[in-house]
């Protein structure tokens, strides 16, 4: 932690990219009210870090999880594809890995689809949501985050079957959980594994 004093009136703590903690204080206040201020800053501190922890620097030789299987980046003057590696071009590397990723997710998510026809749904599309890894509406359309190809693809199929049970039960009542638990009967545990699982920020 680095503290620095200047001609100003109130205290400010800055978390800087190399995770480097910044404290900004006036001339006047004590170390023993710095580190108090500190102190009660804790969990925000904490926070920040570990959200600096999550980003992703897009380069050469990066590695980046698809499906639990880890995958190195190579940029340069080739065709943008995934086999042994993800290849990327220098022209919009970040653009096109977002597409390589959206068709990856679309690919696996067909094939687990198609391990319930039990289930009928209208159509599916893949989405850009950060949070919200897929939903169903009431018109039986499935969406699916393409951050989705961060996860393994036990956690990917736990996802599509709750989005399936959906289209019976549009809530999270008991029966709803019962119907999750006939297709994937540890549910529970991936779900504490989906939570726990760090999500690249692009």
């Amino acid at each position: 932690m680095k503290i620095i004093r200047t001609n100003r009136k109130s205290i400010a703590i800055q978390i800087k990219r190399n995770k480097e903690v910044v404290v900004r204080a006036p001339l006047f206040l004590s170390d023993k009210k710095i580190m108090g201020f500190v102190e009660e800053k804790k969990a925000w501190i904490n926070k920040k870090l570990s959200e600096l922890q999550d980003l992703f620097v897009l380069e050469d030789g990066a590695v980046i999880p698809i499906l639990g299987k880890e995958y190195e980046v190579s940029i340069g003057d080739h065709k943008t594809e995934i086999s042994d590696k993800i290849y990327l071009s220098n022209k919009n590397s970040r653009e096109e890995l977002i597409q390589l990723l959206k068709s990856k997710v679309r690919g696996e998510i067909v094939d687990v689809l198609s391990k319930y026809p039990m289930f009928y749904f209208n159509k599916v599309r893949i989405t850009s949501a950060k949070t919200r890894w897929g939903s169903c509406s009431s018109k039986g359309n499935l969406n699916f985050s393409w951050r989705l190809a961060f996860f393994d693809k036990e956690i990917v199929e736990y996802v599509v079957v709750h989005e399936l049970c959906h289209l019976i039960h549009m809530n999270h009542s008991d029966k709803f959980w019962r119907e999750v638990e006939k297709y994937c009967p540890n549910y529970k545990d991936i779900r504490k594994r989906l939570k726990n699982t760090s999500v690249p920020e692009l």
